[in-house]
């Protein structure tokens, strides 16, 4: 519930609840949250593959285009490797040994 939606059912301006709720309606989302987490989680652990997949991605960082957690850290490395040696030359002598044999 937001700030507007609490003070419309109080029928209150937000400026009126903020200032006394403030700590208390922070308190009741964050135990929203939770509840909600658990709630989720639970459903992963008994086999839930859309629960699975979303943890997956925001726990995990396995999402196609999201980034890397922080505590993952990708090394790259540019390795210069010489160049290969020149292939041998087949420039020599065409003529082979057997071209001569029958000439004797």
């Amino acid at each position: 519930m937001s700030d507007a939606d609490i003070a419309a059912y109080l029928r209150l301006t937000i400026e009126d609840i903020r200032p006394h709720l403030n700590r208390e309606v922070a308190r009741a989302r964050a135990l929203r949250r939770h509840e909600l987490r658990r709630a989720q989680w639970k459903a992963a652990m008994e086999g839930s593959v859309q629960l699975l997949t979303l943890l997956g991605k925001h726990e995990l960082g396995q999402g196609e285009s999201q980034p890397q957690p922080p505590d993952v850290t990708i090394v790259r490395r540019l390795v210069e490797r010489p160049a290969p040696p020149p292939a041998p030359s087949n420039h020599k002598d065409r003529t082979s040994p057997r071209s001569h044999e029958g000439t004797k």
